[in-house]
C-alpha cells in the first residue's frame, strides 16, 4: 500500500535544470500580506526559505514552514552535484558557499568498506519479514497504555508472527484471557499503518499512524466508529528525548503526560553495537519504551565563516536486530546566519545468522557521494 504523491512532490521530481537559486532568511513578514495566507508560524521570522527558477521561466519559493521544503533542497543539491558546470546556475556569493560545503566531503565516509565488495544478486532474507517482530513492542505499549487510561489491566505475555506484519498477541485483560490481531501496511519508507483488533472490548479496529525519522517518532491513532483519538510522540532534541502523550475520548482529554528525558552518551550497547560496526566514539542514545533505541553520531567541520555538521541518526529495533541508518548535513553561513539542512544516505541492515549482517543502500534524491550512487545504492550486501 503506498501513498499517492502530492502535486508539489510531483512537481518538485521532474525538476532536470536549475537556472538559479537562492537561500535567505524569512524577516519582516507582516499578516496584512495579500499575497500569502499566513499562519501564526509564518509571522515568526528566522525561517529558513529557498527560491528555485529552473527549466524554462518556471519557479518553486517555499521556506522551512512548508511542508515539501526539505524535498526541494534535496533536489536543489542533488542538481548542483550532478551539473557539469555550477558557474552557470546564477546565485549569491552566500547561497553558492553553503551548495559548495554540500558537495564537499566530511570526515570519515561510513560505508567505505563496502566500495570493494561485490553486492549480492538477491537479498537473503526480506527486510519485509521483519514488520512484525519490528512493530509488536511498539503495539504492546500502545495498547497497555490505552487500557490502562480507560482503567483496565492489560498484559501481552505471548507473541505469534505471521508473514508481512501481521501477529497475534495473547494475553490477560483483567485477569481473563484475551487476543488481539495487528497487520502492519507499509505507505513509504517512512510512514506505515497498523490495524488493530479487537479494541476496548468492542470489534471497533484502533488505525495507528506511525511516522519515523531521525528527529521524531509520531503514533497517531482512531478507533474506527469511535469519538476516540490521540497521539504518542518522541521528539529528538540536541541533548534530551521529548515524550508526549494524549488520548482524548467523546472530546475530552482523558490523559496527558509531557516529560523530557536525559540521552546517555558514550559507547553503544552491546546489543545495538552489532548491528553498527561503524560507529565509534562517544554517540548520543537513548532506549524507548516502543522497542527502538535511538541513537545519533555527529562529525563536524568549521572553515573560516563555513559550518558543517554531519548527523547519522540510527534507529535500532533490538527485538528485530534491525537498524536503520539515515544521514543529514547541517550547512551554516555564519557570517549571514543562514542554515540549510539536506538529507542523504538512507541504509537498513539486518542480522541475518549469527555474526553475519545483511545491508541494504536504499536509491536516495539527496546529495550523496559518487561512491554512494555508483557502488552502493540500490545493492545488497551479506557478510
Amino acid at each position: 500500500m503506498f501513498r499517492p504523491m502530492k502535486e508539489m512532490e510531483v512537481t518538485i521530481a521532474q525538476i532536470d535544470r536549475l537556472r538559479m537559486v537562492h537561500f535567505y532568511e524569512l524577516t519582516g513578514i507582516s499578516a496584512g500580506d495579500a499575497k500569502t495566507q499566513l499562519t501564526e508560524e509564518h509571522l515568526v521570522s528566522g525561517a529558513m526559505a529557498v527560491a528555485v527558477y529552473y527549466g524554462e521561466k518556471e519557479q518553486i519559493n517555499l521556506s522551512e514552514l512548508d511542508e515539501c521544503y526539505s524535498d526541494l533542497v534535496t533536489k536543489v543539491f542533488a542538481l548542483y552535484q550532478a551539473s557539469s558546470d555550477r558557474s552557470q546556475i546564477m546565485m549569491d556569493e552566500a547561497t553558492r558557499s553553503i551548495l559548495e560545503q554540500g558537495v564537499a566531503p566530511l570526515g570519515k565516509d561510513l560505508w567505505r568498506a563496502f566500495y570493494s565488495q561485490k553486492p549480492a544478486v538477491i537479498p537473503e532474507i526480506s527486510f519485509d519479514s521483519l514488520w512484525s517482530k519490528r512493530f509488536a513492542p511498539m503495539v504492546e505499549y500502545l495498547l497497555c497504555g490505552l487500557y490502562k487510561a480507560s482503567k483496565m489491566d492489560l498484559s501481552i505475555f505471548r507473541r505469534d508472527y505471521g508473514w508481512r506484519g501481521a501477529t497475534l498477541l495473547s494475553g490477560e485483560l483483567n485477569g481473563e484471557k484475551s487476543t488481539h490481531y495487528f497487520r502492519v501496511m507499509r505507505l513509504d519508507d517512512d510512514h506505515y499503518r497498523i490495524q488493530i483488533t479487537p479494541f476496548l472490548k468492542t470489534e471497533v479496529n484502533l488505525v495507528v499512524k506511525v511516522s519515523l525519522s531521525v528527529e521524531s517518532i509520531s503514533l497517531v491513532f482512531e478507533a474506527e466508529g469511535m469519538d476516540y483519538e490521540g497521539e504518542s510522540l518522541f521528539f529528538f532534541g540536541e541533548k534530551e528525548c521529548r515524550e508526549r502523550h494524549i488520548v482524548n475520548l467523546g472530546g475530552q482529554c482523558i490523559f496527558y503526560a509531557d516529560e523530557t528525558k536525559p540521552y546517555r552518551e558514550g559507547e553503544l550497547p552491546e546489543s545495538v553495537r552489532v548491528l553498527a560496526p561503524e560507529i565509534d566514539g562517544v554517540t548520543s542514545y537513548i532506549s524507548l519504551p516502543i522497542g527502538i533505541t535511538w541513537a545519533r553520531a555527529v562529525a563536524k567541520k568549521v572553515e573560516g565563516e563555513m559550518e558543517v555538521e554531519k548527523t547519522c541518526g540510527i534507529l535500532f529495533y533490538e527485538q528485530a536486530a534491525f537498524a536503520e541508518f539515515r544521514t543529514a548535513t547541517d550547512i551554516t553561513n555564519k557570517k549571514t546566519g543562514i542554515k540549510v539542512r539536506t538529507r542523504a544516505e538512507q541504509v537498513l541492515r539486518m542480522k541475518v545468522t549469527k555474526g553475519k549482517l545483511q545491508t541494504y543502500f536504499r536509491p536516495v534524491a539527496g546529495n550523496v557521494g559518487g561512491h554512494y550512487r555508483k557502488l552502493l545504492e540500490g545493492h545488497y550486501f551479506i557478510g
